[in-house]
């Protein structure tokens, strides 16, 4: 390449494209070889049928999705006061004096639904933390304790 001549960024774009392409194309190869365990020569076989399978199941859960029907607005505001007053009986008559008691009662129902969930996840966010914390310790010790790998 002459010194006097800026590389023309079509160029450099199109030779960045291959690169990327290449790179991406070798990871899904060694992907499919280590997921299913078959010769390199077959990866590209069962890649389609890997992409055939899941865009048949695509298709199958947007049709399940495109089957659900949408209640009208008139239902939707029908139902809702069905249920305030549902739970306005329930609770007595005090509860039609409390301001936002619906935003109570909502609140209510989520946190017992997904309390759980999110309490499970949290506790494996923080045994991730854990493990990572003991997977540094222990890579310190085997490397020998030397004070500059050490976090200040």
């Amino acid at each position: 390449m002459n010194g006097d001549k800026k590389p023309v960024t079509n160029t450099m774009l199109f030779g960045d494209a291959i690169i990327t392409f290449l790179s991406i194309n070798e990871a899904r190869r060694r992907i499919v070889v280590w997921v299913f365990g078959v010769p390199k020569e077959d990866s590209e076989l069962i890649t389609v049928i890997a992409t055939g399978s899941l865009a048949k199941g695509v298709q199958s859960r947007a049709r399940v999705i495109a089957a659900w029907v949408v209640p009208s607005f008139a239902a939707t505001v029908m139902g809702a006061g069905a249920l305030k007053e549902a739970a306005n009986s329930i609770a007595g008559d005090w509860s039609r004096t409390v301001p936002a008691f619906g935003t109570l009662i909502t609140v209510a129902v989520v946190a017992k639904s997904f309390g759980p969930g999110l309490r499970a996840s949290f506790r494996g966010l923080r045994k991730g933390f854990h493990d990572v914390e003991t997977g540094s310790r222990k890579f310190l010790e085997f490397v020998g304790g030397q004070s500059d790998l050490r976090p200040k």
